[in-house]
């Protein structure tokens, strides 16, 4: 019994001794987060205070706050333009006390302020802000009080603002003086949404303190890669108040890799570690392997303080090629099928976006087959959350700078401003695996050219411009991007104006990359009865045409869909065809670009309004159905069917790179399920190739039976497993003599969410499953024989009860 508390007492020594010595290592920087829920906000007009939590957007607690109506529903966009023309005051207090203002650096920091303010602490100003894509860090230690310290903040009104900058330029500016304001140009947009010119604390404030010496940032970079060892340099940047010894360390995966003993010298200190990974694992996109991260550690220790800074690292190479297509991209040696969209921001409030909106949008995009996505220069420099969760899922991002096709100021206040932001920005993101290069002046020649800007200005100020727009594409970016990301290119599209040298795609034409989505399309109901009342939702009800982005006339989407289906009355109905319209339409398009085995990059993907647009993805979003036909059009395995002259033609694209062995079964049903025809043919399949293998003559089986009652059912079967499937009417559908399906579904959990299995005693064209509830779809509009089992995935977080009751489903018959 003696033995056994000695051991206890002995055990306990031992823990009490190791938590002394980790508790001795304290934190180098201390802070207080001021992001509390206690500010207050008022219109300066006002006398009453409202409380508000920070982060907070203007507009959207005011919504919250009910003296804004729902903020897109019916007309309200019009009525709330009120809004951004006033003034706007908030404030709070905090208390700190001398035992707190002892540190060498006493800093208070804004992470996100939209976009013009005056920030005062104590009644003195403090700072005047004037970009929502920087980071504010302000010197406040001579400022702070022992105990209540006030901050009060004006929020001006950005159009009083660009009025005071366009007096100041030396010519016009063509918007009124939006772009020289530095906030997401589509807070003014009324393109693609509504123009919403936000104010707002829109990310944390906080209080810094330390001494001594802190890390500023770190920058890894893969040096090179061989078959079984990778090279990796850290280089550290440590901002020191005075001489000190230190000590720098890197660890991975929680093994230390490297560390070593400095003298730190007063001011900014670089240093770099040098260090080998055996035995690597890449980085890899999810379409050619595996995302692979390392945890990352960086540690700064002196005085018997220490800072450290995790991030995950992906390993991997990649290059940038100009080609006929305009661009390749060269991942870790293989070539990359590109197949990209443009990603808009996922509201019009960043306060808003939550991180769940960010894993259902990137998983989705990962789902349909994407393995890049472009960030919008219309919008802004996501959130860390975007770039983690590409890194996790391999996709990569092709990052613009917020500099969308305008004419720029040329003032040095404008400039300096703009630096300080790509540089933040670029630092802030440039240890991400995802990020695959950086790009500026998206269609800014366009822009000049398609609005005639050289009968707009004189020779001197046209003069003036390009000079501005070298100064900003090339000189400025050049040098930021070669000087903090030492690895990743920057690149720019062609002009006649100036010679962007080595660094511009020089065959880069849109239409040769670019896919637009022209058509305007309407989101899913469930969306629609979000913005509307029940008397608005008529085809030509002026709610609908309001929120029709960009506005066309209804004969214009009559025509898309008469192309196709029949003249339809009933609104629930024209929605589905409107949406099938489009996404028929689109796949076409896509089909050309697959079978020349092009790049592929989509625009804008997703809504950042509640509108009615061209975008596959709506605001809440859901998919609408030409997402699903992209999902189909970006395999890396593809199925298709050409009918002429009483014969079929089968064609297999392949973007694998191993050729495969395989066998290809034609059966052709009646619309009861009968086979009425069905031959085999083994095959070979090249590999990266677009070929015809099977030449089948079935013009005695049309003759027999009619094209508008039979459908031909394609399957590529690489050992006994279906590798790419198709069916193929010989008609239009609306020549088609269907009848109503009873479609049977049977529910099954999985992890994430439910597998439905589907069987039809009818022929049924464009199944749809829809429900209420939050989630999605791994596939819809498609088409099901009788005798076929179709396997669909539904993915929610929520338990659903009685989800079977919840999911409902039409087919083209009874849409």
């Amino acid at each position: 019994m003696k033995l056994k508390k000695n051991i206890f007492w002995l055990i306990f020594i031992v823990f009490f001794v190791t938590a002394c010595e980790t508790s001795k290592v304290k934190k180098l920087i201390e802070t207080t987060n001021l992001s509390i829920d206690w500010w207050q906000l008022k219109q300066k007009s006002e006398d009453n205070w409202r409380q508000i939590a920070v982060p907070f957007s203007l507009i959207y607690s005011l919504k919250k706050d009910t003296t804004v109506e729902r903020i897109f529903f019916r007309k309200s966009p019009e009525q709330n333009k009120w809004i951004e023309d006033s003034t706007w005051e908030c404030q709070t207090s905090f208390f700190i006390d001398k035992s707190k203002m002892k540190e060498d650096n006493i800093n208070i920091i804004f992470e996100g302020l939209d976009t013009y303010a005056e920030v005062y602490l104590n009644d003195s100003i403090l700072f005047f802000a004037n970009n929502m894509f920087r980071k504010w860090s302000i010197d406040c230690k001579n400022r702070l009080i022992d105990g209540n310290n006030k901050i009060y903040i004006k929020f001006i009104p950005p159009r009083q603002r660009q009025k005071e900058l366009l007096a100041n330029n030396s010519y016009f500016l063509t918007d009124s003086g939006q772009s020289a304001t530095r906030k997401p140009m589509y807070h003014f947009d009324e393109k693609l949404g509504f123009r919403y010119v936000e104010s707002a604390i829109f990310k944390d404030v906080y209080i810094e303190r330390w001494s001594d010496a802190k890390i500023e940032n770190v920058e890894y970079i893969t040096n090179n890669v061989s078959d079984s060892v990778a090279n990796i340099t850290a280089i550290f940047e440590i901002n020191a108040t005075k001489e000190k010894k230190a000590e720098l360390e890197v660890i991975i995966n929680d093994t230390v890799f490297h560390n070593i003993n400095v003298s730190l010298k007063e001011g900014i200190n670089k240093y770099e570690l040098n260090f080998d990974i055996e035995n690597y694992k890449l980085w890899w996109t999810h379409d050619l392997g595996t995302p692979y991260l390392y945890q990352f550690t960086s540690s700064l220790r002196v005085a018997g303080k220490e800072q450290k800074i995790d991030c995950k690292y992906g390993i991997r190479t990649i290059e940038i090629a100009n080609s006929e297509a305009g661009f390749d991209i060269i991942l870790n040696g293989k070539k990359l099928w590109i197949r990209g969209a443009t990603f808009a921001p996922l509201g019009l409030f960043y306060v808003q976006i939550n991180d769940n909106d960010y894993k259902k949008m990137i998983s989705g995009l990962t789902m349909a087959n994407c393995n890049i996505v472009r960030v919008w220069e219309g919008g802004m420099y996501e959130k860390d959350v975007f770039y983690n969760l590409c890194d996790e899922k391999g996709l990569l991002v092709w990052q613009d700078f917020m500099l969308p096709y305008k004419i720029y100021p040329n003032d040095s206040e404008f400039l300096e401003n703009v630096k300080q932001e790509c540089k933040e920005n670029i630092i802030r993101l440039r240890n991400h695996p995802s990020i695959a290069f950086w790009y500026g002046s998206n269609e800014i020649d366009n822009y000049w050219n398609n609005n005639d800007l050289s009968n707009v200005y004189s020779s001197k100020d046209s003069i003036e411009i390009f000079k501005t727009n070298k100064q900003i594409f090339n000189d400025l970016l050049i040098n930021l991007v070669s000087e903090n990301d030492k690895k990743r290119p920057y690149f720019t599209t062609p002009t006649s104006a100036y010679n962007r040298k080595s660094i511009s795609f020089t065959n880069f034409e849109e239409d040769k990359i670019f896919t637009n989505f022209e058509t305007t399309v309407f989101p899913v109901m469930r969306t629609i009865d979000r913005f509307t009342n029940a008397s608005d939702r008529k085809i030509n009800s002026s709610i609908i045409k309001y929120h029709q982005r960009p506005e066309i006339s209804r004969k214009q989407l009559d025509l898309l869909i008469n192309k196709r289906f029949k003249v339809v009355k009933h609104f629930r109905k024209y929605v589905r065809l409107n949406q099938l319209a489009q996404a028929e339409d689109f796949s076409e398009d896509l089909k050309d670009k697959v079978i020349n085995n092009e790049n592929i990059f989509l625009g804008i993907i997703n809504d950042y309004s509640l509108v009615i647009s061209p975008s596959p993805i709506d605001y809440f979003l859901k998919w609408k159905a030409s997402i699903f036909f992209i999902k189909n059009g970006f395999e890396n395995l593809q199925l298709s069917v050409k009918e002429m002259n009483g014969r079929v033609n089968v064609f297999i694209f392949s973007n694998r790179e191993e050729k495969i062995n395989a066998e290809i079964l034609l059966k052709i049903y009646n619309f009861k399920g009968r086979i009425l025809w069905k031959e085999k043919y083994p095959v070979s399949i090249e590999p990266d190739s677009y070929k015809g293998y099977v030449n089948a003559n079935i013009s005695q089986i049309v003759k027999k039976y009619g094209k508008q009652n039979i459908v031909l059912k394609s399957e590529v079967i690489e050992n006994k497993i279906i590798i790419a499937e198709n069916h193929y009417c010989f008609t239009e559908v609306n020549n088609l003599q269907l009848s109503e399906p009873t479609i049977n579904l049977s529910f099954f959990k999985i992890e994430g969410g439910h597998a439905i299995e589907l069987t039809t005693n009818r022929f049924a064209k464009n199944i749809y499953l829809h429900t209420n509830e939050s989630g999605m779809f791994d596939n819809n509009f498609f088409d099901l024989v009788p005798g076929e089992t179709k396997i669909i995935k539904f993915y929610h977080e929520k338990i659903i009860d009685k989800i079977e009751e919840k999911v409902k489903i039409n087919s083209f018959f009874n849409y």
